[in-house]
């Protein structure tokens, strides 16, 4: 597979998952401040595609797998995004929420988000397309990736 073909379908999984979430986000506090929440998702997909590349690690076939899956298979691409994405809008929604407001939308990112991102992690191994090492690297970037994002950009946007 090219990595003009990944890259693409990368792209278009950022997309699709990205915009219910980005347009409700938009809606919800206007234009202020979401650039960072746009980088941390389409970055971090572009970061799976990069270390896939380099890394190069064959997918598992261990048993007759339902679905078929193009590519390698570290990190998880899935993982990474589900996660990117909700951490992203808990730090978007909690920078401009006020102070004493515990249960306001960032709490419910968080509380609905986090078991999503979960369970996206969970059927890349039911689905048998993806080792535990690597729903837990793409969980990893996008940790690192999201929080790298929103302390460098800020203050730019």
């Amino acid at each position: 597979m090219s990595l003009r073909t990944s890259r693409s379908r990368s792209l278009r999984r950022a997309a699709s998952g990205g915009v219910t979430p980005l347009g409700l986000t938009r809606a919800y506090l206007g234009r202020r401040a979401w650039a960072p929440l746009v980088l941390a998702v389409a970055g971090g997909a572009f970061w799976v595609e990069v270390a896939k590349w380099a890394l190069a690690r064959e997918r598992p076939h261990l048993f007759p797998s339902p679905v078929r899956e193009a590519g390698y298979s570290f990190p998880s691409g899935h993982a990474e995004i589900s996660l990117a994405l909700v951490l992203s809008l808990y730090l978007l929604l909690g920078v401009s929420q006020p102070r004493g407001n515990r249960f306001g939308p960032a709490f419910w990112v968080l509380a609905l988000g986090l078991p999503w991102a979960f369970l996206v992690g969970l059927s890349r191994l039911y689905l048998q397309v993806h080792y535990p090492s690597d729903v837990l690297g793409g969980w990893a970037l996008a940790v690192a990736w999201t929080l790298w994002v929103w302390r460098w950009t800020p203050s730019r946007f």
